[in-house]
């Protein structure tokens, strides 16, 4: 990341990062008293097209990061809408589902919400049209 035309900026050459699910970030120098709102993360879509933060944080000069998402999913009850910023530790009842535990292909998981009002643990299983390594 360089700082073009007073913007922060992603520029060549873009260089590739050793594992696998990762991601880097190398900054560039720059005066950070100058340049108090540089941020660097990551993002996805929302059900909009619209690109929300995931993570985020203070850019620093001549840093490298390097960043693994995990995929982890939470399900539960309430009134909630897309986008919104929610606090699992807010919630009551929660399957957390991690796909990092899952193998390599597995890109289904299957919980039961009980009468109970628990959920059960995540079942990962391959789609139906994936071979299995």
């Amino acid at each position: 990341m360089k700082i073009v035309g007073d913007t922060p900026a992603f520029t060549p050459p873009y260089s590739s990062v050793d594992l696998a699910n990762l991601f880097g970030i190398v900054t560039d120098a720059f005066n950070p008293e100058q340049y108090r709102n540089g941020y660097c993360g990551y993002g996805k879509y929302d059900d909009t097209g619209n690109v929300v933060p995931v993570a985020v944080w203070t850019a620093k000069p001549r840093q490298t990061y390097e960043v693994t998402p995990v995929v982890t999913y939470y399900v539960s009850t309430g009134d909630f809408h897309a986008g919104d910023v929610v606090d699992v530790t807010t919630l009551g009842a929660i399957a957390k589902i991690d796909f990092t535990t899952a193998k390599a292909g597995q890109t289904m998981a299957t919980i039961t919400h009980e009468i109970d009002g628990r959920y059960s643990g995540p079942v990962f299983t391959y789609p139906p049209t994936k071979r299995r390594p």
